[in-house]
């Protein structure tokens, strides 16, 4: 079995946002209605953080990539890392909420998770998807603009309200994985910012899955997936060792914390 990364570096928030998707790509969950991939303008992939490294202050980590829903076939852009705080206990223990992927439906919304002070989810801009199958038609007309926000704890559809979450850019994870300070509207526009060469991501089955959502259809990794996979992985933790004396990083147990507060 592989060994899952840290989600302190880009290298680890991608091998994670890369086995979000291979569970909603499976035909063994009801997958998510392919338009909201077709007609959104970013997707935050995200993971809440029970047990283990992350950076202070927050409770989760992802990656976020914009593009123009009005240019068939645009590619995404280069992941940009992000930080979740705000989140109360009941979303981290029990089993109740482990895994986010938002869909950002409007220009407004994704120029609010690039700044320094991030979006914050509430019941105005923010829907939570019921359970539907990758066939179904869900009505656009009253959500654009805002997330719309789908759920899984291991893989399984767990719809939940995420009010008062806050999603933010982080800054470190940006810069040490694209080697200098970089401004997140940079590497969302895709333009001016690539991917380092030579740096070893699953990024590119990120990509595949979210075009894989939009069409419809389900896939399962095969042994060449497989296999790069565990090679990120070594590489996610390796980049970890590297940064988690440099930076702010801290173990969190939200259970052990949650059991201390009462």
């Amino acid at each position: 079995m592989t060994a899952s990364p840290a989600r302190t570096t880009m290298e680890g928030m991608i091998w994670h946002a890369n086995d979000i998707l291979t569970k909603v790509v499976s035909d063994k969950t009801s997958g998510i209605p392919k338009h909201v991939v077709a007609n959104c303008h970013g997707v935050a992939i995200v993971s809440v953080v029970e047990v283990g490294a992350i950076f202070s202050g927050s409770r989760g980590a992802g990656i976020i990539m914009a593009k123009d829903p009005a240019v068939p076939g645009l590619k995404w852009s280069p992941p940009c890392a992000c930080s979740l705080s705000g989140i109360g206990f009941g979303l981290l223990v029990g089993g109740n909420h482990k895994d986010l992927v938002i869909f950002i439906m409007d220009t407004v919304t994704l120029a609010e998770f690039m700044t320094d002070k991030g979006f914050i989810c509430d019941a105005e801009n923010t829907i939570a998807l019921g359970n539907m199958s990758r066939g179904g038609t869900l009505n656009l007309d009253p959500m654009n603009n805002g997330c719309i926000v789908v759920s899984y704890t291991n893989g399984v559809y767990a719809g939940v309200s995420i009010n008062g979450a806050q999603f933010r850019p982080n800054g470190k994870a940006n810069n040490a994985f694209y080697g200098g300070p970089v401004l997140s509207q940079k590497i969302l526009e895709g333009i001016a910012v690539k991917i380092p060469e030579g740096k070893l991501t699953v990024i590119d089955e990120v990509y595949k899955k979210l075009a894989i959502i939009e069409s419809g259809g389900t896939a399962e990794p095969d042994d060449a997936e497989t296999a790069k996979v565990a090679e990120a992985a070594a590489v996610a933790i390796s980049a970890h060792e590297s940064i988690k004396d440099e930076f702010e990083i801290v173990e969190v147990d939200a259970k052990a914390e949650a059991a201390a507060g009462n």
